[in-house]
């Protein structure tokens, strides 16, 4: 059942995805070679974020703070943006140093609404992700990336396990 709301938004989304062909659903025969590509790309992307990091560590989410901000632009429309302080307890040290106690900073834009068919690259913790695993990449003290860590990481994913359902192998 349609809702207003999804009556309005339906069409942009479809004509949102067919015009980057990135929602296009890729045939059995073409899937390895996408999944080759995006694979290069997300590579590509890492290699560059690493590259930009002064600081890059395996840690869970210890504490996370969030101050908001209402912003008057020069066009007169408001953005809410939300300042955030993150604390985490490292594991693992892959560039730089993370020293215990060290505040990392990023801001969000409560206004933003991203819409897109392919997954972000550029992930920051979530807001009630105390206790969560990351892989941060941050310089000069604030967080460029992270990347979330799944404690008990699922030998399907939701794909596969779909698909085994369906009665693939």
């Amino acid at each position: 059942m349609r809702t207003p709301t999804t009556r309005l938004l339906f069409p942009l989304l479809v004509l949102h995805c067919a015009a980057g062909f990135a929602c296009a659903i890729v045939p059995p025969e073409k899937q390895a070679e996408t999944h080759a590509k995006h694979l290069a790309a997300y590579k590509a992307e890492v290699a560059a974020v690493k590259e930009e990091a002064d600081l890059i560590f395996m840690g869970s989410l210890s504490t996370l703070t969030s101050t908001p901000e209402t912003v008057t632009l020069a066009s007169g429309q408001s953005r809410v943006l939300q300042h955030h302080q993150a604390v985490f307890l490292p594991w693992e040290q892959i560039k730089g140093v993370y020293r215990d106690g060290q505040v990392l900073d990023y801001t969000t834009d409560k206004n933003r609404v991203m819409v897109g068919c392919g997954p972000a690259f550029r992930t920051l913790p979530k807001e009630n992700g105390a206790g969560e695993v990351y892989l941060v990449y941050a310089r000069e003290g604030r967080i460029l990336r992270t990347n979330h860590i799944p404690m008990d990481a699922q030998v399907l994913s939701g794909y596969e396990e779909a698909a085994f359902l369906r009665g693939g192998e």
